[in-house]
């Protein structure tokens, strides 16, 4: 059994990031995944009662179309991540990967331009040393499109590609 840990930065960056992957994972009996969604509403984005009951929704309903046997939140203010928060993200991080026995994590990738995505990139590096870890096998980084495209100093250069012919449409969807 293969155990992996989506981080996402902020909901939604799994579907753009890597949502063929996740749904070609949620048809094998062989892989659980979980879910950690790092950061809430931002309080200066002054979103509706309305508009955050439709965000949870959403949620949830990805949550049981992907299967995630668990799913983490650590409620962070989207955009106010900051170097301060290293050592508690990292410790929580360590917690979720012991607790799951996490064979592979997927998250945001170094280039992007996205700073919650660079947070998120140092910490998963520093949380996923081999010696803390025993279970920790693999850890991918994933392009997050509509943001790396913004990245003027350096590119998103691919190393593994997994086919996901039969799930395109479904991640569209």
């Amino acid at each position: 059994m293969k155990n992996v840990l989506i981080i996402s930065p902020h909901p939604d960056d799994e579907i753009i990031g890597c949502g063929g992957t996740l749904i070609k994972y949620s048809k094998s009996k062989k892989i659980k995944t979980y879910w950690l969604i790092v950061t809430k509403d931002n309080i200066e984005l002054n979103w509706s009662k309305k508009q955050k009951y439709k965000r949870a929704q959403e949620i949830k309903k990805l949550q049981k179309k992907l299967k995630f046997k668990g799913t983490y939140q650590f409620n962070k203010e989207a955009t106010k991540l900051n170097e301060k928060d290293y050592s508690t993200f990292i410790e929580n991080i360590k917690a979720i990967i012991f607790k799951n026995e996490i064979n592979e994590i997927l998250c945001p990738s170094e280039k992007d331009v996205h700073t919650d995505h660079q947070h998120i990139n140092k910490i998963i590096k520093s949380a996923c040393k081999p010696f803390r870890n025993p279970s920790l096998n693999k850890v991918l980084f994933y392009e997050t499109i509509s943001e790396t495209n913004q990245n003027f100093s350096s590119i998103f250069k691919p190393q593994l590609f997994i086919n996901i012919d039969k799930e395109i449409n479904e991640k569209i969807k």
